[in-house]
Order: C-alpha cells, then structure tokens, then sequence
C-alpha cells in the first residue's frame, strides 16, 4: 500500500514539474516584431507574397516597413486599441509597403497577423507569419 502511494506522489509530482504556464502576451506584445507578408488579397483575388516584404512594429509604437518588390523601406507610427482589434498605421514617407490605413486586426498570436481594411478598391487582406 506503502509502496502504490509513492508511486503515485511520485508520477503526479513529475506531472507538476513538467507542467509550465505558458505567460499569456497582451495584443501589443504579440504584434512587436517582425511580420513577413505572405499573401494579399484584394478584389477577391489573392495573391501570394514571396519576395520578403516584412512589416516590423517597435515597442515604442514605431516601426519599419520593406517592399520587397521595389527594395524601399519606410518609416511609420502605429496606435493599437485597447482590445486589440484595430490597427492605425500612419506612414511617414511614400517608401516602403504603404500601410497608411486603419485596419482590423482579424487574426493575431505568436504565428500569424492578418489585417484588413476597406479601400476605394474594396476590402485589402492582408496575411503575414511572424518571425
């Protein structure tokens, strides 16, 4: 009987150790880092990015963005909301990806951003992983 309670102390002690919490990270958190465009769609249409177009957001909300098609980089402040839900980008020269719009932030974790805003073309998607 002795010797079943160890045992069991002993597995669910292994279970404590090696069970962590992973720190959960606040929307502004997640987006500080670099994002690496992996597809666009506008019109209905998507297009696959491939040519190392990134957008990277500071902790001071500030960031660069590269155009890889052109190899231009830009400068530019951001406002986030509370919620974590949209995303004011305000460019600060005609270099880089032009991001100048606000945008809804439809998907943001440790992997993935997507943003989308309306333009006088229709909605702009847009899908990057993070790096």
């Amino acid at each position: 009987m002795k010797k079943t309670i160890l045992q069991c102390l002993a597995i669910f002690s292994l279970f404590l150790v090696s069970c962590t919490k992973e720190e959960t990270k606040t929307p502004t958190q997640l987006l500080q880092r670099k994002w690496i465009a992996n597809s666009q769609e506008l019109l209905g249409s998507t297009v696959t990015v491939s040519n190392g177009t990134y957008i990277k957001f500071n902790d001071a909300a500030a960031g660069t963005d590269y155009e890889g098609k052109n190899q231009t980089t830009g400068a530019f402040t951001y406002t986030l909301s509370e919620t974590g839900t949209t995303l004011t980008i305000d460019d600060h020269d005609s270099k880089g990806g032009g991001y100048g719009y606000t945008w809804t932030i439809e998907e943001l974790n440790k992997t993935n951003l997507t943003i989308s805003t309306n333009t006088v073309f229709g909605i702009t998607r847009i899908k990057f992983t993070g790096e």
